[in-house]
């Protein structure tokens, strides 16, 4: 693989990117039809919960259109999976963490988001089937701030990439041209993105390009937000039920899935009778 090196030593990946995004529409299409299905709800439900219209949605479920990083994020709030689950079956793939994309781990998701933080460590423990309590969240997961975060992040969510794009990009020795160069966009749109200003949106595949080509993850540059906490303890939890998983024979993590699953269910009516 080709890589390029910056003025500070860094060396970055250099990919064919038209090619990896070949089609890619069609795919991520399908990984929302699959998490909007799994949810059981209908195109008209889940529109309205990631506040868009229907046509929207059905344009993205056809893959005529490549959802924005903000409805990525909502939809991973909605589900509990990571957003770059989008990009499952697509060449990013294997760039990204395989918790990311693992279909028990996916079936799980909403079970690991509804245990309170207090509740957490014990629900790995019984998982992997251990007396040792050892899992701590990152932050505390704060649920009644979920609304807030859908709300805001359409706003804030671009503002917050603004403000970190140019710090990132010159701590890394690159200039917007090589940047531009890198993601395969125009220097003009390297601009835009790093002027708080514009609110440029970007879509979920120029968070892949960014996480393919230099190895960190997309959501750093979004740091410093309400949305930040929840992605930090949503990825632990995600990536400690993986683990645990892994271990497993497919006949137990069959059964570890349906157990997870009833253990959200007791979470869940905890919740609203508190």
């Amino acid at each position: 693989m080709q890589t390029f090196t910056s003025d500070t030593g860094r060396s970055f990946r250099l990919l064919d990117i038209a090619a990896m995004e070949a089609n890619i529409g069609t795919t991520i299409g399908q990984n929302i039809r699959h998490l909007r299905r799994l949810k059981k709800q209908t195109q008209a439900q889940l529109a309205e919960q990631m506040n868009m219209s229907v046509s929207q949605l059905k344009k993205y479920e056809k893959g005529e259109e490549i959802p924005r990083m903000h409805h990525a994020c909502r939809l991973s709030i909605l589900t509990g999976m990571a957003p770059l689950y989008l990009l499952k079956n697509s060449e990013y793939e294997k760039y990204f963490p395989d918790f990311f994309f693992d279909d028990d781990v996916l079936h799980c998701a909403d079970a690991l988001m509804h245990t309170p933080s207090t509740d957490i460590g014990l629900l790995f423990a019984l998982l992997s089937q251990t007396q040792e309590v050892s899992y701590f969240d990152p932050h505390p997961l704060d649920r009644a701030a979920i609304p807030t975060m859908l709300g805001d992040l359409e706003g804030k969510y671009y503002v917050d990439l603004s403000s970190n794009m140019r710090p990132w990009r010159q701590a890394a020795g690159l200039s917007k041209e090589q940047m531009a160069m890198l993601l395969n966009l125009s220097l003009s749109t390297i601009h835009e993105y790093e002027r708080p200003s514009e609110q440029r949106r970007f879509s979920v595949l120029i968070a892949a390009r960014f996480g393919a080509v230099t190895g960190d993850d997309p959501a750093d540059m979004t740091k410093n937000s309400v949305y930040e906490c929840f992605r930090r303890v949503q990825l632990a939890r995600l990536a400690r039920c993986y683990k645990i998983l892994q271990k497993q024979p497919n006949t137990e993590r069959t059964c570890s899935v349906s157990w997870l699953q009833s253990w959200q269910r007791v979470c869940t009516s905890r919740h609203l009778n508190s």
